[in-house]
């Protein structure tokens, strides 16, 4: 579709009714949308559960789990701009998921744990077993 309207072959009916559904034509504003959703939705989890550990996996919000962890690995790769890092530093977000920091302190460089192992509910924290949660 934008290289339809880029090429001027989409109706300008078409074009007007896209945009008033909120269709963004440039992809960085479309990652800009994307980046404002997952924060607002990062903040809701934290207020309803008192942290930013969302588990791998989390059936309640696989879009937000799944965006932890490529903001995680992003930041691994110093490919995250400091603007974004402060802003989700002043949430307190966690940059290293449980299990990993547990493998650190004991020496490993990787760690590793089965799906079933996760926790689905980050409300539930069992205390004999922190590495489950992320």
């Amino acid at each position: 579709m934008r290289q339809s309207k880029r090429m001027g072959k989409m109706k300008e009916e078409r074009v007007r009714k896209l945009e008033e559904l909120g269709f963004l034509w440039r992809c960085e504003q479309t990652g800009k949308v994307i980046w404002e959703e997952m924060i607002e939705k990062l903040k809701a989890f934290q207020a309803r559960h008192g942290h930013c550990r969302v588990p791998v996996e989390w059936p309640e919000d696989p879009q937000l789990s799944a965006w932890v962890v490529y903001v995680r690995q992003r930041n691994r790769a110093n490919n995250l701009s400091q603007e974004k890092v402060k802003e989700l530093d002043a949430i307190q977000f966690v940059w290293t998921d449980v299990a990993t920091a547990a493998a650190a302190s004991n020496g490993s460089t990787a760690a590793t744990t089965s799906n079933a192992q996760r926790r689905s509910d980050p409300g539930e924290a069992d205390p004999g077993r922190p590495e489950l949660l992320y």
